[in-house]
């Protein structure tokens, strides 16, 4: 136990102070009906689920991240992140989503400056992006709104009376109700893993972009860095990323709708599952911190690369967007110790093990790795972002 820790037994409550030195603990008295509400169900299963939520938004935001990074690198068009659109079309998500994704683009020397009427299309580009770019807004506007929401919910439940019965202490009445049903955090973790599991589906679609030479203009197939002998870029990689998106998919079903009807005589025959929703959710997280981790590397190596053919260098600062630069400096110090500009992320396949790589990307996406740090600016303003 931590210092400031609390646990309750035999119905006394203990406490060590956060300024004690030694491992001594003071025995603490509950206050009416606090013992039952530390010990309910929904206490417990809230603060996994809480737990969850501050993950999922650190997560998300690094999404944003690995977009952004993609776009560059597939040299998207502003034109899918324009205020206009999203004003004849003006759902929450949407709006913030764009504009989000106008901060995180602006001042890109790969970007496509189309927007407000400018044209530098390069020749052979068509002049619609590829409905995961085009529909960008569209597709994680109700992702955010979501999280959003599923945010409140869990907020309010944290901050509620969740025992019984309950006392109304100005009426002097005692009250046997149902407040101690956690189906709101069940409800809402079902339905974070169902939101995370469509971002790692729209980040899927995106890689398999830069991987295929047909769709993503110039760069090598796989984003194979040394074009001779066995290399085979990035391609495990990919496979990395498709297998652990349908498994994000099949954890984000339903499970508060499988519930036993006739426990304890019919007495129990509703229940929650929030903890089992919640608990899914925190293996969903593992999943998708896995699978950020694969993208970041593939977004790497593509703005390495890009940079390459744009600027004659692998130092892919010279052509990303200001807001993009430290997540990219971040991911690929977390990946190798290799100076920016010694050739792109991986150069040749057969030479190192990618292994290790993900691994420190990983790291790096930890609750204070570098990753997250690099990407404070989204995760306020996501965390700010209301939904009505």
């Amino acid at each position: 136990m931590t210092p400031g820790s609390s646990w309750t037994t035999r119905g006394r409550s203990w406490t060590r102070s956060p300024f004690s030195h030694d491992s001594a603990w003071s025995p603490s008295s509950s206050k009416p009906k606090e013992g039952l509400a530390l010990n309910n169900g929904t206490a417990a299963c809230t603060a996994v689920a809480a737990v969850a939520v501050n993950r999922a938004f650190d997560l998300a935001s690094v999404g944003f991240g690995v977009h952004a990074l993609y776009a560059q690198a597939l040299l998207a068009t502003d034109q899918s992140f324009a205020p206009f659109v999203q004003a004849v079309k003006p759902h929450p998500g949407q709006i913030f989503t764009a504009a989000a994704m106008i901060d995180l683009v602006t001042g890109s020397a790969a970007i496509r400056n189309e927007e407000g009427g400018a044209r530098d299309r390069p020749e052979g580009v068509l002049i619609q992006d590829r409905y995961s770019l085009r529909c960008l807004p569209q597709y994680i506007g109700p992702i955010v709104d979501g999280m959003v929401t599923v945010k409140r919910q869990i907020e309010v439940e944290s901050n509620s009376a969740s025992d019984n019965p309950l006392v109304d202490g100005e009426r002097g009445e005692i009250l046997h109700t149902g407040n101690f049903l956690a189906q709101y955090t069940g409800v809402a973790m079902d339905q974070l893993r169902y939101h995370l599991g469509l971002m790692a589906k729209h980040i899927d679609v995106q890689t398999a972009l830069l991987m295929a030479p047909e769709f993503n203009h110039g760069l090598a197939p796989s984003l194979t860095g040394h074009m001779d002998g066995m290399s085979v870029g990035l391609k495990s990689l990919q496979v990395a990323v498709n297998q652990m998106m349908p498994l994000m998919g099949f954890y984000g079903q339903s499970i508060v709708d499988r519930f036993p009807t006739h426990a304890e005589q019919f007495n129990q025959n509703v229940n929650s599952q929030a903890m089992n929703s919640a608990n899914l959710a925190r293996e969903t997280l593992d999943v998708f911190t896995h699978f950020l981790a694969v993208s970041l590397f593939v977004a790497v190596q593509a703005v390495e690369l890009r940079a390459k053919q744009m600027r004659d260098t692998y130092d892919a600062r010279e052509i990303l967007s200001p807001a993009t630069i430290g997540l990219y400096e971040a991911a690929r110090a977390a990946a190798t110790p290799k100076q920016i500009g010694d050739g792109p992320l991986m150069f040749n396949d057969m030479d190192q093990l990618v292994q290790p790589m993900v691994e420190g990307l990983i790291a790096g996406l930890d609750t204070d790795g570098s990753i997250l740090r690099s990407v404070d600016a989204v995760n306020r303003k996501l965390r700010a972002h209301d939904d009505r």
